[in-house]
């Protein structure tokens, strides 16, 4: 344990008669600091994070996508509780990158490269990526027998948990990492894209709610209205965090209010027997201007980081 101390007048006097001692004493410290080895062991963490990310992988593609057990897919489901805010079904082929991208960091990053085993940032996540997973496997089986109240709380409880480990992952990462490619693919992009998907799914789970239970094509088309300022007071939030603005759950939710947009192009029957043409055409402008809004904010707080990057370059 270090027992440094501001240091006595002899001490000075000493540093002053022996001026090479203090380039002695920095150049041993920077050869303990090179030879000084990365801890490449694997923990506890590791083989955690890669169980959670097989369970979900295998629960949500299994169940969600292929039927498993008889069960309807979340396609089939998605046109049963069709709602005006309902994605372009193209539009959920973001899940691909999502699971692609924490599937290279749950078994390359931790397993392949050994250096990045024991990097603060797995410690800070924890066990909040299994508790992500986990809770993403209960709304994938409670959606599929259409238990539809206990699928919203499950969506919610991933937004929250998602939330933390963002925030954790936010704080944990220096800015050296932060502002480097190599460092933002690998510990912030994986999380950050799926915390964008899920605000706007968590969005849309209450519309599927209000479907799922029968209330009226009024109250349907006011929480959709509300939804959009949701999304937008989101947009805004997360452009708005600290210590660093992340531009990938924003720009997530630009690509959901794209699919609304483009499903309101043709909008299915349900659709159109529940709302008139002048709702649907409306909604759909609302969506629109709601995207322009959104790419704007996210232009703007691109364009100020740059400059602010650009500023400290010069200082």
């Amino acid at each position: 344990m270090s027992t440094d101390k501001a240091p006595e007048s002899h001490d000075i006097e000493q540093a002053v008669e022996s001026p090479n001692t203090d380039e002695k004493t920095n150049e041993n410290d920077n050869t303990e600091t090179e030879e000084s080895p990365v801890n490449t062991k694997l923990n506890h963490y590791n083989f955690v994070n890669v169980a959670a990310f097989i369970l979900n992988l295998l629960v949500t593609y299994g169940i969600g996508t292929l039927g498993w057990g008889n069960r309807p897919t979340n396609g089939e489901l998605s046109d049963k509780y069709q709602t005006i805010i309902t994605p372009f079904s193209t539009s959920f082929i973001i899940w691909a990158p999502i699971f692609l991208l924490q599937g290279i960091w749950a078994l390359l990053w931790q397993f392949v490269y050994c250096k990045q085993r024991n990097h603060p940032a797995v410690f800070a996540i924890g066990y909040w990526y299994l508790i992500v997973c986990l809770v993403q496997a209960g709304w994938t089986l409670s959606f599929s027998f259409e238990i539809n109240w206990l699928a919203l709380i499950f969506m919610l409880s991933i937004l929250l948990c998602l939330g933390i480990l963002h925030y954790r992952l936010q704080q944990c990462i220096d800015e050296k990492q932060r502002y480097t490619w190599k460092g933002y693919l690998i510990w912030q992009l994986p999380f950050s894209l799926h915390l964008g998907w899920i605000t706007a799914a968590s969005v849309l789970n209450i519309n599927v709610v209000l479907v799922a239970y029968g209330a009226s094509a009024n109250a349907q088309f006011g929480f959709a209205i509300a939804s959009l300022v949701l999304l937008l007071i989101a947009v805004g939030a997360y452009l708005a965090e600290r210590p660093n603005s992340d531009f990938a759950p924003p720009l997530a939710l630009v690509w959901a209010l794209g699919g609304v947009y483009a499903e309101l192009q043709n909008p299915s029957g349900s659709i159109v027997r529940r709302f008139s043409s002048s709702q649907i055409d409306g909604f759909q402008l609302g969506v629109l201007i709601t995207m322009c809004v959104a790419i704007a904010a996210v232009a703007l707080k691109l364009g100020l980081v740059l400059f602010e990057r650009f500023r400290r370059s010069k200082n």
